[in-house]
């Protein structure tokens, strides 16, 4: 038999390619804990204890410990080594890791099993003292069917809905639990979890974990569900009723309970012992203060890309109601992050817009029930928040967070909004509030009032620019033929700490299976200047719209939709996607890109690191030069990946016959591109999608245009990357 600790880690694969030698002692490297080994054989470290005799929960490295096992009586199957050690076929099955039906197994000759020797009524490896228990136990158990908890105090009843106090169901519960194997089904443990209501549940679910005995701290549903030599499904009808207990006594709604139970079928049917991991998590979530609900809400925005509309911020969401949701507004702003809850979830940008728009009106909606407010509070509600969401889905909340603190308060508009915080996922300023100085501009201005200043500064620009359309083009220039609509998409600076920064999407995921690469898109222009704050706009033209008017047609807002689109397209194809924005003098100054890319080849953006070499840069921008037409895919020559991937890109456009295309050379020096420096390890272009004010400028307005050149960037990477 081997004595690395290697083999056992075999023993953690469930697959039909079983291990001969399972092996009868393990040595305990340098890190390992009694914990992280016990739950290699699926076993609480109370269990494991227990079945290999150890005495002390402390480890060594090199410490030898001996695994129970033996092989199966000559001419015999392993049904022998079932009933000789009195465990049931599912025990068996699970601790030796066995392909089901485990009862069809055929043991190879020599092969040796785990075992757990169990005395009719023990649990696994008793201590003597636990045998005393046992045997003591033996007459009650016998009697058990008929016995039935004794009325202890009117008062209890009263109090607690049962005739016992939280702490003695509490109590009885654990000691049942170690009096013998198998408890779960047992008429005097059952009848003990029969006591447990709404009105106690929460107290015997805490003194339960304090319980002096309870040294491993093990919740009430993870005793319930260890108890293996109990029935599969009385097991789970224990702990549905300590769920259903606790969904009373908080008014939890069924959506959650659907998720609990799927978590629950799912670990019964997975190899080794029940985790309670996420179903005590969320009984927990279930009893959470406002308090622990809104820190646990934070938690999951800062720590968790993209949170809103995943499983876990959902159930957190499911927990605010008409009966806390003011607590919970509150409890999040006594946080002082700088945000206020709506904020923290509308800023989640890697989250699809509507996920972030349910989550809000579910928090709207809960309170408005909560404090009596009429249909048209939130009609107007729900239409500020609609208008807020711009193409790139930031939101600015402070309009939305008056309307939810004036509900609270029930008090006059002139709620203040406090200062906004700045995200410590993509530096991007939140709410209005912070003031930004520019080193060239001495007025220090909020960022609601520099994008004003944006908007009104390109809307001059328009006008201007409109007339000189108008006069090449033969048109008769009147202002109010122009709609300056499109500017109202200009957004905010971004900002960190006062200074202008690159803005940073989360780590866009995929939405199939990962491919194992990553793409890095840049929406050309469409920012402000570090030094002087003016915003740049890109090359612009107009296009006349379908109610007969001219819009301006923005460089930088046009390929910010390109990008969200190509998002989209590349993560249905494996590819994991992040969006970077900002001014050519921010990406100069501060390294943003090169920054950006070693963060996400360490690692420090997401769950792996990536080789530099599977990260993609795609800078998409549009031309300008009047008359001319065209796609154009330039690149840096001195640069081997970035000549094939230039080359790649070009070949596939060229199979759209919609699409005329060619690449061209753009070297270091005077005519060298900023982000194509930063990004000399990585395969990088920088891709003119067509000429915004060219003779076919209407190709880069047609969503028609758009989708076919998305396709062939699509298909030239996956070429790239030897995906297709």
């Amino acid at each position: 038999m081997s004595g690395s600790v290697n083999t056992v880690d075999a023993v953690e694969s469930n697959n039909n390619n079983i291990q001969q030698n399972r092996p009868s002692q393990i040595v305990v490297k340098s890190g390992e804990s009694l914990s992280s080994i016990a739950k290699k054989f699926g076993m609480s470290t109370k269990q494991f204890m227990q079945w290999t005799g150890l005495k002390k929960s402390q480890l060594n490295a090199g410490q030898k410990i001996n695994l129970p096992s033996a092989e199966i009586p000559k001419g015999k199957g392993i049904l022998a080594l079932v009933k000789a050690n009195n465990m049931t076929m599912e025990e068996f099955g699970r601790l030796n890791n066995l392909p089901k039906p485990y009862k069809d197994y055929k043991a190879r000759a020599g092969e040796r099993f785990y075992v757990i020797k169990h005395s009719t009524s023990a649990a696994v490896g008793s201590s003597p003292a636990q045998k005393k228990s046992v045997q003591k136990s033996k007459s009650s158990t016998q009697n058990s069917k008929t016995s039935k908890p004794v009325s202890r105090s009117a008062a209890n009843k009263a109090k607690w809905g049962s005739s016992y106090s939280p702490n003695e169901i509490a109590t009885n519960l654990y000691q049942k639990s170690c009096d013998y194997y198998g408890a779960v089904g047992k008429p005097d443990f059952d009848a003990l979890v029969n006591e447990i209501n709404p009105k106690n549940v929460s107290e015997v679910w805490k003194t339960y974990k304090q319980n002096p005995k309870n040294e491993d701290h093990e919740s009430l549903i993870n005793t319930i569900t260890s108890e293996v030599r109990s029935d599969k499904d009385k097991r789970k009808a224990a702990v549905i009723k300590v769920y259903d207990a606790v969904a009373k006594r908080y008014g939890t709604p069924v959506s959650v309970k659907k998720g609990f139970v799927n978590e629950l079928n799912e670990q019964f049917d997975s190899w080794g012992m029940v985790s309670t991991k996420k179903l005590d998590e969320t009984i927990n979530r279930m009893m959470a203060s406002p308090k622990e609900l809104a820190a646990k809400m934070e938690n999951d925005i800062d720590s968790k890309t993209s949170a809103v509309g995943k499983e876990s911020f959902n159930e957190l969401l499911a927990m605010v109601n008409p009966r806390n949701a003011a607590q919970v507004i509150k409890a999040y702003d006594d946080l002082h992050t700088g945000e206020s809850l709506i904020n923290g979830i509308t800023s989640e940008i890697g989250s699809s817009k509507q996920s972030r728009k349910n989550a809000v009106m579910h928090i709207y909606n809960s309170l408005a029930i909560q404090k009596g407010a009429n249909t048209s509070a939130k009609k107007a509600f729900e239409q500020e928040l609609n208008s807020q969401f711009n193409s790139f889905g930031m939101v600015d909340t402070e309009n939305l967070d008056n309307m939810i603190n004036n509900l609270i308060s029930r008090k006059s508009k002139s709620v203040k909004v406090k200062p906004s915080k700045t995200s410590a996922k993509s530096g991007t300023t939140k709410v209005s509030g912070n003031k930004i100085k520019f080193p060239d501009n001495p007025e220090a201005k909020t960022p609601e009032q520099w994008r004003k200043g944006a908007i009104a500064g390109s809307s001059n620009d328009a006008i201007d620019q409109y007339k000189i359309f108008c006069q090449k083009n033969g048109i008769k220039f009147n202002k109010d033929d122009l709609d300056l609509g499109p500017l109202n998409r200009i957004p905010e600076p971004i900002a960190k700490n006062g200074k202008i920064v690159a803005g940073i999407s989360p780590v866009l995921k995929p939405t199939t299976k990962p491919n194992g690469k990553v793409v890095i898109l840049n929406p050309g222009h469409g920012a402000y200047n570090p030094n002087s704050g003016a915003f740049d706009p890109g090359s612009f033209s107009f296009i006349k719209k379908s109610n007969g008017k001219y819009a301006p047609l923005l460089e930088g807002d046009k390929m910010v939709d390109y990008a969200e689109k190509a998002a989209d397209k590349l993560r249905s194809e494996g590819y994991a996607v992040v969006i970077i924005t900002g001014h050519v003098k921010t990406f100069s100054q501060q390294d943003s890109v090169s920054k950006l890319i070693n963060d996400i080849a360490s690692g420090k953006l997401t769950n792996q690191k990536y080789d530099k070499k599977n990260i993609a840069l795609i800078s998409l921008h549009a031309d300008s030069d009047p008359g001319e037409s065209g796609t154009g895919v330039c690149y840096n020559p001195g640069f081997q990946d970035d000549t094939k991937l230039a080359n790649t890109l070009n070949s596939a456009f060229l199979e759209d016959n919609w699409i005329k295309s060619d690449t061209h050379e753009r070297v270091w020096g005077k005519n060298g591109i900023q982000v194509l420096r930063q990004s000399e390890g990585n395969p990088s272009v920088l891709v003119e999608v067509e000429y915004v004010n060219g003779s076919k400028s209407k190709n880069l307005d047609s969503s028609a245009f758009q989708g076919r050149f998305l396709d062939k960037l699509t298909v030239g990477l996956n070429r790239y990357f030897g995906l297709q």
